[in-house]
């Protein structure tokens, strides 16, 4: 129906022409229940009038509404001026425009029935439809009300100053967010907290999707046996006072879970975040803990090596510091829920209820150089789409002293162990209750001499195989969507099991992360001005600028990166070449302030990139 810039996911479009009609056919499509609705709407309808006529219709309030934008993203919809957004996006070329919504159920959202209130189940109601703010936790998302004063003054906005060395820190972390993962596998996104959110790992895009209980914590110990732990995590910018966001924009919006973690245990200061895909550097400020730590994490991305970039895992690299002038024990903890049988999207609460959870099961993996918990659901039918994998691992070195706590299931608990005693082992026994999952947590111990450094290599690998189609097929002509069309992930084909994968990290993780790097450095290290810098979207453009001179016509050779010369074996020996076709272009950045002038002036030049 919808030719315009606002189309269901994967499905070609033309040029817009912006023609709205008087009227937007609404296709509601509920994550809970997976039926599809339809509710006509006028385009002057306000955004409250459009949660009442979907709720009416599916008959309970949406916990959340998220429509397909122009980048094929899932956008969270929750205020007027998103909603007049979301329409201007949704103009076509011929007839009734479609805008395609999923909403999902608010779990806690029905209390008794009372007269005066509308029914979402018999003997049940529901919170009032008219405001959608009210169905959420006043106290995580009172940014929402706030939000609806889309009259006030826009917010000035201040440019990040670090900007130009693609570092963050300060006010402009509240939305950092940076994906990392597989091409085409998934991905976790590391945030201005220095959490992780965006948990998109099980088959399913959801942007505000978040997992409990998954975190990184140092603990040092002194010469006197004094004791210091902190999370790795911060909440320094988690007061929203004064902030707003930009519209359809959740990359700010905290967790509730995180909040409560850094309510329960103490969490480091501040921090600094360097992104250089597929690289991000975290720098922590704790006055809690006198080692100073560094984390780069990252996931394996090799030009012209699809199977090397398409990994199912994320390395955590934690360089620790003792600048002290005796020696400290030092011990890192981390920390995964186990997510077998989640949707992907419904809310993780009370830490581990879920209620996709039950018959979740943790094993201990030991295996030479490399310790990890297996964790998955046993309850699940093999094809099931929410049956997989998730596994924390250890890369250990001779001396570590590792130790695991394999099922838990409150961080205080866990922070008790971790503090004191060190973790115990198996913990928790048998299959998790119904509605309910583990967690599971790894520590590695090192003494680090005065003045010196040590590096902890820890990964977060998973396996969710069974890829079904899980969006609307009507613009392919199948109007079938209910149907579970098989699709998968290529990773299972390299790797059948998660086994499989824990293995292959340990056997290649030097050359994977050196491969990494020198892709990295390739794109980045570069005397280009940085404005010009590479994104994982531009890398073609910027390699076909660096080799253009101003103001004439490309070389024969400009691009002839692109192909293996005969002296040159693998990717990387080309890779190496265009590196150096980059260093010609200091000639380039001198002469463009000159150039710039000039055009400006004489308008002699007609070929600047």
């Amino acid at each position: 129906d919808c030719r315009g810039m606002l189309r269901p996911h994967n499905q070609q479009s033309n040029p817009p022409i912006i023609v709205m009609a008087s009227g937007c056919r609404l296709k509601i499509h509920t994550s809970n229940s997976g039926r599809t609705h339809t509710v006509l709407v006028p385009v002057t309808a306000a955004w409250s009038t459009v949660v009442q006529r979907v709720t009416a219709i599916i008959g309970w309030v949406p916990n959340q509404f998220q429509f397909v934008d122009d980048e094929d993203d899932f956008v969270t919809l929750s205020s007027e001026a998103e909603w007049q957004e979301c329409l201007r996006l949704a103009a076509c070329v011929r007839g009734v425009p479609t805008i395609h919504f999923e909403v999902s159920e608010m779990q806690s959202s029905c209390i008794p029935a009372t007269s005066g209130t509308a029914a979402c189940t018999p003997g049940m109601a529901c919170l009032p439809a008219t405001d959608p703010v009210s169905s959420r936790d006043p106290k995580i998302h009172s940014w929402l009300a706030r939000r609806k004063a889309a009259d006030t003054p826009a917010p000035v906005r201040s440019p990040n100053p670090d900007l130009s060395t693609f570092t963050y820190k300060d006010e402009a972390l509240r939305a950092v967010a940076l994906p990392l993962g597989p091409n085409g596998g998934g991905c976790i996104a590391v945030a201005g907290d220095g959490g992780f959110r965006q948990w998109q790992v099980s088959n399913r895009v959801m942007h505000t999707a978040h997992v409990p209980n998954s975190f990184f914590a140092i603990r040092t110990v002194d010469s006197k046996q004094t004791s210091k732990a902190v999370v790795l995590q911060s909440s320094r910018w988690y007061d929203e006072e004064g902030f707003q966001p930009a519209p359809m924009v959740t990359d700010h919006q905290v967790p509730p879970a995180s909040v409560q973690l850094l309510n329960d245990l103490p969490g480091v200061e501040k921090l600094e975040i360097t992104a250089q895909y597929p690289t991000v550097d975290v720098r922590y400020t704790s006055s809690e803990t006198p080692a100073t730590v560094a984390m780069q994490a990252f996931n394996p991305c090799v030009p012209l090596n699809s199977k090397d970039s398409g990994i199912p895992v994320i390395l955590f690299k934690f360089t620790v510091s003792n600048p002290t002038a005796a020696a400290l024990d030092v011990s890192l903890l981390f920390s995964q829920q186990n997510i077998g049988g989640w949707d992907g999207g419904s809310d993780i609460t009370d830490e581990v209820c879920n209620p996709g959870y039950g018959g979740n099961v943790n094993s201990l993996v030991t295996l030479a150089g490399l310790t990890a918990i297996d964790m998955s659901n046993a309850s699940l039918q093999d094809k099931d789409a929410m049956n997989g994998h998730v596994a924390p691992l250890f890369l250990s070195q001779d001396g570590d002293k590792v130790q695991h706590l394999v099922q838990y299931e409150s961080h205080k608990q866990l922070w008790q162990y971790f503090t004191t005693t060190g973790l115990p082992g198996q913990g928790q026994a048998g299959p998790s209750p119904s509605g309910k999952t583990w967690n599971g947590a790894l520590s590695a111990t090192r003494s680090v001499a005065a003045g010196q450094s040590t590096t902890f290599t820890f990964g977060l690998a998973w396996h969710f195989p069974n890829r079904y189609v899980n969006w609307s097929q009507a613009g392919f002509g199948i109007p079938d969507s209910p149907t579970n069309y098989w699709l998968g992930n290529r990773y299972a084909f390299f790797w059948p099991t998660i086994s499989q994968v824990l293995e292959y990290v340990r056997d290649n993780i030097d050359r994977l992360s050196a491969e990494t790097t020198l892709f990295r450095d390739a794109m980045f290290n570069t005397n280009l001005p940085w404005q010009v810098g590479v994104t994982p979207r531009s890398g073609q453009q910027r390699a076909e600028t660096s080799c253009r001179p101003l103001c004439s016509p490309p070389p024969p050779d400009c691009l002839s990166w692109l192909t293996l010369r005969p002296d040159e074996s693998t990717p990387f020996d080309r890779l190496r070449r265009f590196g150096s076709m980059m260093d010609r272009s200091t000639a380039l950045r001198d002469a463009t302030p000159t150039l710039v002038a000039a055009r400006s002036t004489a308008h002699t030049c007609s070929t600047m990139p």
